[in-house]
């Protein structure tokens, strides 16, 4: 097995509408020894969209550099899609299920690659460095310094977890230096908690984490996520319920530090009262950090404030009171699917594609671009693939188009740019600058990359306008 760390900087953090910026990894081998193989890639940005302001600022980043040495969009995707894709490669990073492989996931749609191959086929795994040292820090601290912010609250920011432990090597907010920050940190978790870091990855294994939460009759766990709050030290003793109807990848918990009268009082008017803070649900395919309360020692539970003999006395009681097929009934009441997307760019999830729909993104990457054009009508196979292709076209290869087409792709950059409602149009962009001028106006530097995103906004916009 390989580890292939990675991170992107990004042009905005919707991965349904905004672009990767940079892509960068290192491939390390199972002892986290560095194999020599280095990825470090700027993309080139789309013309049918403005870069956030924001992101700039942040990252430091002008989009002119991308957009002078940038690879286009679909020479990237394939170089990103081969390296993820090496059998027995597991791609990780700091927060990649949280944003980096949702970005992934939307670069393979928009370019024909296999969405989700590289998760799962030939021994491939994913895994994140964040829920992992949120396991250490609540259970087993020792061996790695925890930076805490004016509260006094622990975060799990790559850059203060890396300047605490001195493992930083370049600048933050750069991806090869922050993949280089993430090698370190994985390798002092690695070194301190050994076991810990070992057990961890047994959990990519979705049918593990799942055997965990099926157990009969179910068995309290120890789970930690972000979403149980630093004042719990990212950590809740859980109560298996089931798994989600309409996801298989999904599994409803019971919190039992949470008040159950909010969850009995929800059950009876599912749609009349907020989600009740009791009821969560895991996913099994992204490595959730579980523990048999069992078998968690009692300095660990000292440590999280908890007595073992209270939450198994509150897990007693909730599962005499609670009436599961009336929570079950609740919950088919109030599902629903994804918000429905007017532009398929950002219609992932409008659907898996069909055998035959995923056999013709197969050949469109197999096709020369200059007969890309020529490929028959693809609307009966998934109606989200005529329109992919043609911009898959414009954005690439845009000398393959004819004039009618050129005209077609310049439209709908107006529309994008120029649609006051647009989530990368000019408007949303000219209220995003104003924002991030007086955020950072005290940095001489983010001015600079502020003035360089603008002038390259209205070059975007001269472009497309045909003057």
């Amino acid at each position: 097995m390989s580890f292939l760390f990675y991170d992107l900087e990004t042009f905005g953090i919707n991965p349904q509408w905004h672009r990767i910026a940079q892509f960068a990894a290192i491939r390390t081998d199972d002892d986290l020894n560095d194999t020599g193989e280095t990825h470090d890639l700027l993309i080139r940005p789309a013309t049918d969209r403005l870069p956030s302001p924001m992101a700039c600022a942040i990252t430091r980043t002008s989009p002119w550099q991308h957009w002078e040495h940038g690879l286009p969009e679909a020479e990237a995707a394939l170089h990103i899609a081969d390296a993820m894709a090496v059998a027995n490669t597991c791609s990780l990073g700091h927060n990649t299920y949280g944003f980096d492989d949702g970005m992934v996931r939307n670069l393979l749609y928009r370019n024909f690659l296999p969405i989700y191959d590289r998760e799962w086929r030939n021994g491939n795994t994913r895994f994140d460095t964040i829920n992992a040292l949120r396991a250490a820090y609540a259970l087993r601290p020792d061996g790695i310094e925890w930076p805490s912010n004016a509260d006094g609250n622990v975060h799990f920011r790559l850059e203060a977890l890396a300047e605490a432990n001195d493992v930083r090597v370049g600048d933050a907010h750069e991806a090869l230096s922050d993949v280089r920050a993430t090698i370190g940190m994985a390798r002092l978790l690695r070194k301190s908690q050994p076991r810990l870091w070992d057990y961890l990855l047994t959990l990519r294994n979705k049918h593990k984490v799942r055997e965990l939460l099926s157990g009969e009759p179910p068995e309290i766990l120890v789970g930690i996520q972000g979403q149980f709050g630093l004042r719990n030290l990212s950590a809740a003793p859980l109560l298996p319920l089931f798994a989600d109807e309409s996801d298989a990848n999904k599994y409803y918990v019971l919190n039992l530090l949470e008040d159950p009268a909010e969850l009995m009082a929800w059950i009876q008017a599912p749609k009349d009262l907020p989600w009740p803070r009791m009821l969560r649900r895991l996913s099994i395919n992204e490595a959730p950090p579980l523990f048999a309360l069992r078998q968690t020692r009692d300095d660990e539970l000292q440590r999280l404030g908890w007595y073992r003999a209270a939450i198994s006395a509150s897990a007693a009681q909730l599962s005499a009171d609670l009436d599961t097929n009336a929570l079950f009934m609740a919950l088919r009441a109030v599902r629903r699917g994804f918000d429905p997307v007017d532009d398929v760019d950002g219609a992932i999830f409008a659907g898996f594609f069909t055998p035959p729909a995923e056999a013709f993104r197969s050949k469109v990457r197999r096709t020369p671009p200059d007969q890309l054009g020529t490929l028959p009508d693809s609307s009966e196979l998934d109606p989200r693939l005529p329109t992919l292709l043609f911009r898959f076209r414009a954005r690439n290869y845009p000398d393959t188009l004819s004039a009618s087409e050129r005209e077609q792709w310049l439209a709908h950059c107006r529309k994008n740019l120029l649609d006051p409602e647009s989530p990368v149009g000019h408007a949303k962009f000219v209220q995003e600058i104003t924002e991030a001028r007086t955020q950072f106006a005290d940095d001489a530097e983010v001015q600079r990359v502020l003035d360089e995103t603008e002038r390259f906004a209205e070059m975007l916009l001269e472009l497309v306008s045909g003057v």
